[in-house]
């Protein structure tokens, strides 16, 4: 059976079935009591059906759940196969849904499709939740860093940019959100001030003389003149409290990534490869699922896009990168061919 799902959730699903030669076309709804009546009707011609999924986001995992419940086996065709196969077929870039159906039914009928492996069944959902959400939490992070550098700052304390020099200088985001323009700084006095800011962690006589450094910079500031207590100010202060509470949820969830995979063998292996920390591990782990399903490394790399494919015409003859796990790269060193250790230390991993 092919299947092609609509992106709203209340919208219909349209499938392809092929029975004794004949094919059926048929719509349901996405809803559990409709997925019930799919899997009843599934059940009528066959106790295991194949069946073929093209995935969009993750609009299809609680289809394909059911599906896998039901004791049907569930195949992925890739989105480029299916735009591919539609052209050739139908020879034209017109698509509806009926016919994305049949373009997937025939290319599982070829054996074109990927076996799909459900995350929650197989033990590395609550992997995937914590990458993904990491990810995004990182990505907001980013986002307003980039704000800080390329907005506020300059506005306001052009001079603070050269305390601020990487993503992860927590600490002189506390101190800026004390007095983040030259008339909060200079409110007070150079002593209470520095009595104010000091924040614990670090080499306290350091920091001390930088906090000092920072204090002399305000009086000659050329940022804007703003007063300490206007809009613009209290604007400014509600992005620092925003990225300082992003920073305390990246560090809870660095610790639970800790606590989930400290101990587990295939997490312990690949932190002991050069350039693979406790992130990065969490993302190899959440996208390729139960490792050990990879026989050799080769397919491993295949499954992360990372492999060379030979591209030959005529006298042309180049390689090219294989389109795999759309995000396990970003989770691998940026050389992999120096920094991957010797094949057997992952492959076999029993």
């Amino acid at each position: 059976m092919g299947v092609n799902r609509r992106f709203r959730w209340w919208g219909q699903i349209v499938g392809s079935v092929t029975i004794s030669g004949k094919r059926k076309s048929f719509e349901f709804g996405s809803s559990r009591s409709e997925f019930s009546k799919l899997t009843t009707l599934l059940g009528t011609y066959a106790k295991s059906c194949e069946i073929a999924l093209e995935p969009t986001g993750d609009y299809h995992r609680t289809l394909a759940f059911a599906l896998i419940q039901a004791g049907h086996n569930v195949h992925f065709v890739s989105s480029m196969s299916t735009s591919r196969a539609r052209e050739m077929y139908y020879n034209t870039w017109d698509k509806n849904d009926p016919k994305d159906a049949q373009v997937i039914l025939s290319l599982l009928k070829a054996g074109n499709v990927q076996t799909f492996t459900d995350p929650l069944m197989h033990g590395n959902h609550d992997l995937q939740e914590l990458a993904n959400t990491y990810q995004s939490l990182v990505k907001r992070k980013t986002r307003i860093y980039h704000t800080l550098l390329t907005h506020y700052l300059p506005l306001y304390f052009p001079e603070a940019q050269r305390f601020i020099t990487n993503g992860r200088a927590e600490w002189f985001i506390d101190v800026l959100r004390h007095a983040p323009c030259p008339a909060s700084v200079l409110s007070m006095s150079k002593v209470n001030y520095v009595k104010r800011v000091m924040t614990k962690g670090g080499k306290p006589a350091t920091r001390q003389k930088l906090i000092e450094e920072f204090y002399d910079l305000a009086k000659e500031s050329t940022g804007l003149p703003v007063r300490a207590g206007s809009i613009s100010v209290t604007m400014f202060k509600m992005v620092l409290d925003e990225y300082s509470q992003l920073n305390v949820r990246r560090k809870e969830i660095e610790d639970i990534i800790e606590q989930r995979l400290h101990g587990g063998p295939d997490y312990q292996k690949l932190r002991s490869i050069p350039g693979i920390g406790p992130v990065l591990a969490l993302i190899i782990l959440a996208e390729a699922g139960n490792m050990r399903r990879f026989s050799n490394y080769k397919k491993f790399l295949k499954y992360c896009g990372l492999n060379l494919n030979s591209n030959q015409s005529g006298k042309s003859n180049s390689n090219q990168k294989s389109l795999g796990n759309l995000h396990a790269p970003t989770s691998t060193p940026s050389k992999p061919c120096t920094l991957a250790p010797k094949p057997s230390l992952l492959f076999p991993l029993g």
